[in-house]
């Protein structure tokens, strides 16, 4: 925009510098359509999360760990055998899918 540049481009003969404004707004469309897009993605995921959370809390209960001789109730264990499963493929798959050390 300096020593009006934005009107000097629209006379060059070099074909690809017509209508500046217009680019510039596509990318600032592009730029926020995929924010948005990412940060409602969140949003449901975490409703999902949420919603799935409390059904297994309801349905089934708590149960026990045995630890030592002590019983210690632990409320939504299926819960927290999701999490765990998930945690553990999650590992595994980037163990798996880690870049190969090829200076030995």
């Amino acid at each position: 925009m300096n020593n009006g540049r934005h009107y000097l481009v629209t006379h060059l003969q070099t074909p690809g510098h017509d209508n500046p404004d217009g680019r510039i707004a596509e990318d600032i469309r592009i730029a926020t359509d995929e924010a948005l897009g990412l940060s409602i993605s969140l949003f449901y995921t975490l409703l999902c999360v949420f919603g799935f959370y409390r059904n297994p809390l309801d349905a089934f209960g708590h149960g026990h760990a045995d630890m030592g001789g002590i019983k210690t109730p632990v409320y939504g264990y299926l819960v927290w055998i999701a999490i765990i499963y998930a945690a553990g493929a999650s590992l595994l798959g980037w163990w798996v899918g880690r870049p190969i050390n090829t200076n030995n």
